[in-house]
């Protein structure tokens, strides 16, 4: 899986869009889910930036391609009912 900038994830996701409208290439897939760090490290770090708003993996998947970017929940406007 490729983790990519907010543009380079925007711009394959049309690509993928646009490939699967001319060629029946399938489905794709767009998943969301809070970003959790693994390690306690990683978290240390986290904790220790201060970060109040929670990050979010954004992943999308056509076939065997996956890419992935990651957000702050700020910046994503969803509907009432999931907030």
């Amino acid at each position: 899986m490729m983790r990519l900038s907010h543009d380079a994830f925007l711009l394959q996701l049309t690509n993928y869009f646009e490939t699967c409208k001319s060629a029946d290439a399938g489905s794709i897939f767009i998943s969301m889910k809070p970003l959790l760090h693994k390690t306690k490290k990683e978290r240390a770090a986290q904790q220790a930036a201060d970060e109040a708003v929670p990050l979010c993996l954004l992943r999308a998947t056509l076939g065997r391609k996956k890419i992935s970017t990651v957000v702050r929940l700020d910046s994503i406007e969803l509907p009432r009912q999931l907030c």
